[in-house]
């Protein structure tokens, strides 16, 4: 099977791509076009694009994402094809683990190729956002003296090295501090609105600063305060998805992550 990366051309052409359910798949593709760490592709059956799906190489790591095969091409065995083709390239690029975010469809392909699932993520929803507005103490704008603070705490939560996905969203961040140190960030331009934090407390009330603007978010089913809390204000859990693995496995902290990124890059 042959594989070319997606250009500017191709984004018209996607549209009959588009998984029901899913938000719109353009966008994303015009953001991996925009990043010299992205890697986009496409196969073509009968002169039309039949799947498509990119990687994005990080310090070591990546994440596969938007691994879509059209409704005429499935069960031809081109999602694995896909997926083989991308993990070559991580590999290339020197990644010794790889991350995807799987859906039900996808995973037994997944599996079948050597992934291994890591962790589910929880989906929430309510009806309207959460009535106070108001902005804690404890929360500030972005300061640049904590920058590198920003980039290490994450690096130290996540297990990832993702400056380069994170340092253009810095600074419209919101940073918790207690007693004046940083403790947990949100970075509400980055996918669905980033969240991490070294505890629970500051994890919790950058949640609230989120969904005061927000009817939905994503995490991890292991951070249970994070869970409980999300039920107790009255969200409702939509569907899960899980998150897997291959290659050397990384310390990652899901009961740090209140608030994914996005299906793409977890």
């Amino acid at each position: 099977m042959i594989f070319d990366k997606i250009t500017n051309r191709d984004l018209d052409s996607l549209g009959p791509l588009q998984p029901e359910g899913w938000g719109d798949i353009v966008p994303s593709f015009k953001f991996y076009l925009e990043l010299p760490f992205c890697f986009p592709v496409k196969t073509i059956v009968n002169e039309k694009i039949a799947g498509i799906g990119a990687a994005i190489i990080l310090e070591g790591t990546a994440w596969l994402a938007h691994i879509i095969v059209g409704p005429e091409n499935r069960k031809q065995g081109i999602g694995s094809e896909i997926t083989g083709h991308l993990l070559e390239l991580t590999r290339e690029q020197g990644c010794k683990t790889v991350s995807l975010i799987a859906t039900a469809m996808g995973r037994p392909v997944y599996q079948k190729i050597g992934f291994a699932d890591q962790e589910e993520y929880v989906f929430y929803q309510r009806e309207t956002p959460l009535a106070d507005r108001r902005v804690p103490d404890s929360i500030s704008g972005f300061r640049e003296e904590n920058r590198a603070g920003i980039l290490e705490l994450d690096r130290a939560l996540s297990g990832e090295g993702r400056s380069r996905l994170l340092e253009k969203h810095l600074r419209n961040s919101y940073l918790h501090l207690s007693s004046g140190r940083m403790d947990g960030y949100y970075l509400p331009g980055l996918g669905e609105g980033l969240i991490m934090a070294e505890n629970q407390r500051a994890g919790i009330e950058l949640l609230k600063l989120k969904l005061s603007l927000s009817v939905k978010n994503v995490l991890p089913a292991g951070n249970r305060p994070g869970v409980a809390f999300m039920q107790e204000i009255g969200f409702r859990e939509t569907k899960r998805a899980t998150r897997m693995v291959w290659g050397q496995r990384f310390p990652w902290q899901p009961d740090n992550m209140f608030g994914r990124i996005a299906g793409n890059l977890g």
